[in-house]
């Protein structure tokens, strides 16, 4: 493990612990990238991209990414808070690995609907970079499209997060800031009701 993350994992655990349980759960979970990335993709089918939008700042580039070339993973949050996306793929315009992770608050099965509080959480996995906007205010969801299956286990969620801010990183003073970044994943339910 490179020296940098030594050093930036206690600061990532003090902000972790002033986080809300699932900002802290989403990152955490997201840094066992090599268990996650052993599971079986569950990346929506079809052409259409699981991601589409632009990357400025700290972390810079444009993003349309198909389901060959993404791990993806969707699951509700305990409690029934929302629902969590994660993505891994890579930037076109290097070859390093990128997490994507959205964690939708208060959404349940089928809802749709405008302006819902998402945490976003970004991870530069070669240089060990952590982005995530927390407890802020800053990042939301627009919801277009919820099919749910009929078996009530999995559902098609798609829509675009927005934020007012730039991403801030966990340590440093850089930033990402997101441009119309759609996003199209499937959930898997935590019970069948």
């Amino acid at each position: 493990m490179p020296r940098f993350a030594l050093l930036a994992l206690p600061v990532l655990l003090i902000v972790l612990s002033a986080c809300q349980p699932s900002a802290e759960s989403e990152l955490l979970t997201a840094t066992d990238s090599n268990e996650s990335d052993k599971k079986q993709t569950s990346c929506p089918a079809g052409d259409e991209p699981v991601l589409r939008g632009q990357l400025h700042g700290a972390i810079a580039g444009p993003l349309n990414t198909s389901t060959a070339t993404t791990h993806c993973e969707g699951m509700s949050r305990p409690d029934a808070r929302g629902v969590r996306l994660r993505f891994k793929t890579t930037l076109p315009t290097a070859d390093d690995a990128l997490v994507i992770i959205l964690g939708i608050d208060r959404v349940a099965r089928g809802d749709t609907g405008e302006g819902i509080r998402t945490t976003v959480t970004l991870i530069d996995e070669r240089e060990q970079r952590f982005f995530s906007n927390g407890e802020q205010n800053s990042c939301f969801s627009d919801i277009d499209q919820h099919q749910v299956a009929s078996d009530q286990r999995e559902s098609l969620l798609s829509g675009v997060v927005w934020c007012t801010a730039g991403v801030p990183a966990l340590t440093g003073t850089e930033s990402v800031r997101l441009t119309d970044l759609r996003f199209r994943g499937t959930v898997q339910w935590r019970d069948a009701s």
